[in-house]
């Protein structure tokens, strides 16, 4: 089964563009980019997580294109999947029905047996009523491009982040591993992290460091698996120089720079070059 799909109703496309940006972000390629005016909901029972997206159009409606894939999604088991929602609104000039679209797919898929991901916190926005804010949470991604088109970016990055990709099994262990230790960076909490990945996510985690902002630098193993080390350049950089062979092959010096960038004990990392200078020196 496929991991993501994102599905969308666009009239003069811009919830069509946020699709693109959404994707993007998260390494989801154009080909599991769906416009459910040409769409059968058939398609939605091939994937673990749905993404959801609707302008809203007069007093609080779905995009035209939106009522009959959703009749047809409504009807369906969607037992196991998970279901994160994104709109498009004009909180300005139609402050009291900001995003109700998002509302009406969350309520109308209730029956489903899917679980919804992927809230918000109202507090950045300012509008008088929106069908989305159930219980002081927004239940989806709100973007307002009429007037806060310079916030959509930061909105689609941090809900990605903050929600999206930390509340679903759509990333292995070894890649949620990776976007912590991005959060750590960006906090200041370390300097350097190093994970060992499958080569299946490389695209993924290259297109988040790159986003990021981030320096990296990739080691493979084998076919199969790889050595990624990210973080700050000047670190970056001394692995450039040092990590040109089995991280094995190290030599003690090495190894202790290598280990004290990624934050290890220090104490250990003492204890360790001094076991290893032994030995060579008793070889």
């Amino acid at each position: 089964m496929k991991k993501i799909g994102i599905f969308y109703g666009s009239t003069t496309g811009t919830t069509e563009s946020v699709a693109e940006q959404i994707a993007s972000h998260l390494g989801v390629g154009s080909s599991e980019v769906y416009n459910v005016g040409n769409t059968d909901a058939k398609v939605a029972e091939e994937y673990e997580l749905l993404i959801l997206g609707s302008s809203t159009w007069g007093s609080g409606e779905l995009q035209d294109d939106w009522y009959d894939f959703l009749e047809q999604l409504a009807g369906k088991n969607l037992s196991g999947k998970k279901i994160a929602l994104f709109g498009c609104g004009d909180a300005m000039s139609f402050g009291s029905t900001f995003c109700d679209a998002v509302g009406i797919i969350y309520e109308k898929l209730q029956g489903t047996g899917a679980t919804f991901i992927g809230t918000a916190d109202p507090s950045d926005y300012t509008y008088d009523a929106s069908t989305a804010e159930i219980d002081g949470q927004l239940v989806g991604l709100l973007i307002d491009e009429n007037n806060e088109a310079d916030k959509t970016e930061l909105r689609i990055q941090n809900w990605k982040f903050n929600t999206l990709i930390m509340d679903s099994c759509i990333l292995s262990g070894d890649m949620k591993i990776f976007v912590h230790h991005i959060y750590e960076l960006q906090k200041g909490i370390r300097y350097m992290a190093l994970c060992t990945i499958d080569k299946t996510d490389e695209s993924f985690a290259i297109q988040r460091l790159e986003k990021s902002g981030l320096e990296y630098e990739i080691c493979p193993i084998n076919a199969h698996r790889l050595n990624l080390f990210f973080g700050k350049k000047e670190c970056i950089n001394i692995v450039r120089l040092i990590c040109n062979r089995p991280l094995n092959l190290l030599t003690p010096e090495e190894d202790f720079i290598l280990g004290t960038m990624l934050g290890y004990d220090v104490c250990q990392q003492c204890e360790r070059y001094n076991h290893r200078k032994t030995l060579i020196q008793s070889a």
